[in-house]
């Protein structure tokens, strides 16, 4: 199944491109639209249960997944220097967030997005970690992009059932989708000429021709699930394009197709 969605849902920029203007409740208007959303704002701080909770029981039965980034004190800090801390910062993350979209049926994949600084020397740390705190249906992303044909890199994270993400931006474009698991993981940033450097990395719309490009890679593998999330989140950027590329694959949660 294809699961496609964006990064992110409440941008108030969107209004207007995605969102009628002053829509209440976004999420649930987006989920009219999509199957599927990456929660992004767990990377910055870890939301008390009763939040969580709320995104559960609205989206509840209604075939729709949240995908959860990880904090970014476990990933960008402790991860590198302390794994008890790391470990604690999960289960804490875990019972205010995983456990909540659990109980109601909606928790997809977790995301662990790892710094440009995480290279083949810290892969024991980050075995270490999943070992410690049993995640399952991970996916890693890496920034440093020799990881990417570092075989052995990848059949150590598949090793622990934890999925590879592929990526589209300025750096690597998605030449082909690859995982050794039964589901796959893509992330599209954009590809803005500036690259991590701009002042906004993400602020890239991709031509219909780029789309049908990544539609072909998407249509060309047959995994039991594949998640695609848009994050190329500035001026609706990433409901425009994940829209076109949800009628490219076939895929649509609503009527408005």
């Amino acid at each position: 199944m294809i699961h496609l969605g964006c990064s992110g849902w409440s941008y108030d920029e969107w209004e207007k491109v995605f969102y009628p203007e002053h829509t209440a409740d976004r999420l649930s208007f987006y989920s009219m639209i999509f199957n599927t959303v990456e929660v992004d704002s767990t990377f910055y701080r870890i939301p008390p249960k009763n939040v969580a909770r709320q995104w559960g029981k609205a989206m509840s039965g209604k075939h729709f997944l949240f995908a959860v980034k990880v904090p970014g004190d476990i990933t960008h800090d402790a991860i590198f220097t302390d794994m008890d801390r790391s470990c604690s910062i999960f289960r804490t993350f875990e019972q205010n967030v995983l456990n909540e979209l659990s109980t109601s049926g909606v928790l997809g994949p977790i995301l662990f997005q790892m710094p440009p600084r995480f290279s083949v020397d810290n892969v024991e740390r980050l075995i270490s970690f999943m070992e410690c705190v049993h995640v399952r249906n991970a996916a890693v992303e890496v920034r440093n992009m020799t990881l990417y044909e570092n075989r052995k890199f990848r059949e150590a994270i598949e090793g622990l059932g934890v999925a590879m993400v592929d990526v589209d931006s300025t750096e690597r474009r998605l030449n082909r989708i690859e995982s050794g698991l039964k589901w796959a993981y893509v992330r599209l940033h954009g590809r803005n000429p500036g690259g991590w450097k701009a002042e906004n990395p993400f602020d890239y719309r991709y031509t219909d021709a780029e789309l049908r490009e990544i539609a072909s890679k998407i249509k060309s593998v047959n995994y039991d699930d594949i998640f695609v999330y848009f994050n190329n989140h500035p001026h609706g950027s990433a409901p425009v394009n994940a829209m076109a590329l949800s009628r490219m694959v076939g895929v649509s949660n609503n009527a408005f197709f």
